[in-house]
């Protein structure tokens, strides 16, 4: 609805009837009111009023006229203000509300020229007009009442008045802008103590236009209102204009003590507030905090008390006037219900005021302490002025864990005991806080892989049960992933107290049967057999593969596996090193002497392991003279012995020997003897036969590898002078197809360039001959050894019947004709 004076005029025309009826009961009032509200009157009276009033025109019929003629139609036009031509007004035909009564339907055109909010009532024939702050100035509203042909029109002025009653701003804040002046709004109580200066602030903030604001007083708050500044000393008002308006009150005293009321004015209403002055001061404790360490202590700090102590709590109010009345009451929860306490029992009440009158001091003491005195304190101050409680004190104890020790093993116990865990199995960790009041909050954790603490809370393999001072902890199906150290702590305004459950299994150790061939300054778990022919330096760690927590590492030394034990130190270049959980033993140029088995132990709270290492390497048999790998001549009837023992190689193999048809030989096989030693088999041919004549292998085996070596042995050979056998001197052999072939002996013919070989043939010598070959030229009777002439080509074999074989070749001319002579020479002698 646009600004202006709302003029609604509902005009009826009656045209001329039967009887001379009116169709419409008209109203002839002019209506004016400065209070916004509702006014209901008929078409035909004239309304002026606030802009936000809500008026209820009725456009009734007479009833002989609408019995004659019927329900009549209506309709209803609005004329704006210092508008000539109506706005016809057209409403819904659905209501607002299908089950509302009266049923209201609003008008549907959107016409800015149209004040406020116009609806049509039904069925008691109403139109309801609600202004707003907009409306402002005369509006016209015309009712239109036809039957058949006859017409009747009421006309009805709304004249809106645009603007607001008043309102004044109120608020409890007093400020002191220096130390005798008071300052505040409406709503505030001013309390004084001497002849202070009140300024009182009264603001009218919506009233429009701003009106008058007038004050009032009332002694004592009780008596009837007079008008300000009236007979009252040392008041002043001061108008500050825009609807603003300063009471002061200076040298304030008794008698200024009472409500002061402002009453703002306009043509719309008005609207009052008051304010208070007040003599004297209401009551303050000066409150404690924190945590005392005192056996006295003001209220509002907290106490750790040990049963049996004796403690003073403190209310102290040093500027109540008069003097405050101070009461203790106690709950055993911080948010009560707090009872009432009096001197009796644990407890004593003495209180004191002040100088003149001014301030209370009073002590509560508790004796003897027990958890039926733990709880909650406070003190209450009152005088004439107000009421102040404090905060509370709470008196408790710091919570303390009963802590279990040692080592559960059937998965059940206090937190501070360790636990020895199957996997599988089920651990319950118990938290019962002992003293600590209030009640401890619970909180668990473990410790990670990276040694920090993890909040646990209930889900997967956890749950989590509190009740009260007790809490549990209870693991289910423990794996793995959940062995390590948990802790509980338990939480309350004193303190904490915190304990630590290790859940763990035993020590374990590697084994195994695997065999590790081993590489210079390589690193290798423990639990194996290291094969160390390739190599003299690396290291063996004691690793702990099961154990929570891990184990520490010690070692032994067996030079075999069940032997005596020693302990691991720098012999034999070997050396120790137990480092918490991961000792090692470390080899440096190893030697035959630090061959055998290193036993590693690993232990922790919950039991032990030991494993078993194997140092060693691979066999390699000794050579040399009389040792296997030689071969012997052995006549027969004779004795011979063959040692195998070793050069290289841990652990010592037992050596097998074997006769030349690949039976083995044992110390009851006839015709042998075998002597055994460390690491050393000799087997002892008692009488050779031919059947002893052959080839022997020994054979030897260890964790690493085996080696084979073998001897032959035959029979010793008498040796014989050798004896050429010649050729007849008779014989001559001549050339054919250019080559000429004979034995010694025997006479050649060969031309020049043919070529001569002879044959020497040893037939009696037992040892390989050496055969030398000599030639006299013709008519020389002196002979030259040719053997190692080029011009000769000599070959020497050993035949398989034992004899030497020999032939000289060369091609047949001046140089190499002559006679020739071949000597055989042996051990034995010559031939």
């Amino acid at each position: 609805m646009r600004g202006g004076v709302l003029l609604v005029t509902a005009l009826f025309i009656l045209g001329s009837h039967a009887g001379g009826f009116d169709f419409i009961v008209r109203g002839n009032e002019d209506i004016v009111t400065s209070e916004v509200g509702f006014n209901e009157f008929n078409f035909g009276s004239n309304w002026r009023g606030p802009a936000q009033s809500t008026v209820y025109i009725n456009y009734r019929y007479d009833e002989a006229a609408t019995n004659e003629f019927g329900e009549p139609d209506q309709s209803f036009q609005y004329y704006p203000p210092g508008e000539t031509t109506p706005i016809p007004l057209t409403f819904s035909l659905i209501p607002e509300d299908f089950l509302a009564d009266p049923l209201v339907f609003p008008v549907i055109q959107n016409d800015p020229r149209i004040c406020g909010s116009i609806t049509k009532r039904a069925p008691i024939n109403q139109i309801c007009i609600q202004g707003d702050t907009a409306c402002n100035g005369g509006y016209e509203y015309v009712v239109t009442v036809g039957v058949d042909n006859l017409v009747d029109r009421a006309r009805t002025n709304i004249e809106y008045i645009g603007g607001n009653p008043p309102v004044l701003v109120q608020s409890s804040e007093v400020l002191r802008p220096t130390s005798n002046t008071l300052y505040g709004k409406l709503g505030a109580t001013f309390q004084v103590s001497g002849s202070e200066t009140v300024l009182i602030n009264a603001t009218d903030f919506q009233g429009e236009p701003r009106g008058s604001i007038e004050w009032f007083f009332r002694a004592g708050g009780t008596g009837a209102e007079t008008q300000l500044p009236g007979s009252l000393a040392g008041v002043t008002i001061t108008n500050a204009g825009d609807g603003q308006s300063i009471l002061s009150l200076s040298g304030v005293n008794a008698a200024h003590v009472g409500e002061y009321i402002a009453v703002a004015t306009n043509e719309h209403g008005e609207d009052r507030a008051s304010a208070f002055v007040t003599q004297g001061v209401a009551p303050f404790i000066t409150e404690g905090s924190g945590q005392s360490g005192s056996s006295s202590f003001r209220v509002g700090a907290n106490r750790d008390v040990n049963p049996g102590e004796t403690i003073t709590i403190r209310a102290e109010d040093s500027q109540s006037n008069p003097s405050s009345t101070i009461t203790w009451s106690y709950s055993r929860s911080e948010s009560g219900p707090y009872s009432a306490i009096t001197s009796g029992g644990p407890y004593s009440i003495s209180s004191s005021s002040g100088s003149g009158n001014v301030g209370t001091d009073s002590r509560l003491r508790i004796s003897n302490v027990g958890s039926g005195q733990y709880g909650y304190y406070r003190a209450t101050a009152v005088n004439p002025h107000g009421t102040v409680t404090s905060s509370s004190s709470l008196i408790g104890r710091s919570p303390q864990l009963n802590l279990g020790s040692g080592i559960e093993t059937d998965g059940n116990g206090n937190i501070g005991s360790d636990y020895l865990a199957g996997i599988g199995s089920t651990v319950t960790i118990r938290a019962q806080d002992l003293t600590g009041f209030p009640t401890s909050s619970f909180r668990w954790q473990r410790f990670n892989s990276l040694g920090l603490l993890t909040d646990i809370t209930t889900g997967g393999r956890y749950r989590i049960t509190t009740n009260g001072a007790n809490s549990e902890l209870r693991i289910t199906g423990v794996t793995p992933s959940e062995l390590g150290t948990y802790r509980a702590t338990a939480s309350n305004a004193f303190g904490d107290s915190t304990g630590e459950s290790l859940v763990g299994t035993p020590s374990g150790c590697n084994s195994g049967s695997n065999i590790v061939r081993v590489n210079n300054g390589a690193t290798y778990e423990s639990g194996a057999s290291f094969d160390t022919t390739n190599a003299n330096s690396f290291r063996i760690r004691g690793s702990d593969p099961t154990g929570v927590p891990t184990g520490t590492s010690s070692f032994q030394y067996s030079r075999t596996p069940s032997g005596p034990r020693s302990a691991v130190n720098g012999a034999y270049a070997v050396t120790a090193t137990p480092i918490g959980a991961a000792g090692t033993i470390d080899f440096f140029n190893l030697v035959d002497g630090a061959y055998g088995y290193y036993h590693v132990t690993n232990s922790n709270q919950f039991g032990s392991a030991e494993c078993s290492n194997l140092v060693g390497s691979q066999l390699a048999f000794r050579t040399g003279s009389g040792q296997i790998g030689q071969n012997y001549q052995v006549a027969p009837g004779s004795s011979q012995a063959i040692t195998a023992s070793f050069s290289d190689g841990f652990p010592y193999g037992e050596i097998v020997w074997r006769r030349p048809n690949g039976q083995i030989i044992t110390s009851s096989t006839p015709g042998y003897t075998i002597a055994l030693g460390n690491g050393v088999s000799q087997l002892v041919i008692n009488s050779a036969r031919s059947i002893d004549y052959g080839t022997y292998t020994a054979t030897a085996s260890n964790t690493f590898g085996s080696v084979t070596a073998s001897s032959t042995v035959s029979e010793t050979v008498v040796v014989i002078r050798p004896v050429i056998e010649e050729g007849s001197p008779d014989t001559i052999n001549e050339a054919s197809g250019g080559v000429v072939e004979g034995d010694i002996g025997e006479s050649f013919s060969a031309g020049p360039g043919e070529t001569v070989t002879i044959a020497v043939n040893d037939t009696a010598g037992r040892e390989a001959s050496s055969i030398r070959y000599f030639r006299s030229p013709p008519g020389s009777q002196r002979f030259v050894d040719i053997t190692d002439n080029p011009a000769y080509t000599i070959t020497t074999t050993q035949g398989a019947d034992g004899f030497t074989d020999s032939t000289i070749s060369f091609t047949a001319g001046p140089d190499t004709y002559g006679t020739f002579r071949a000597q055989a020479s042996n051990s034995a002698g010559s031939d």
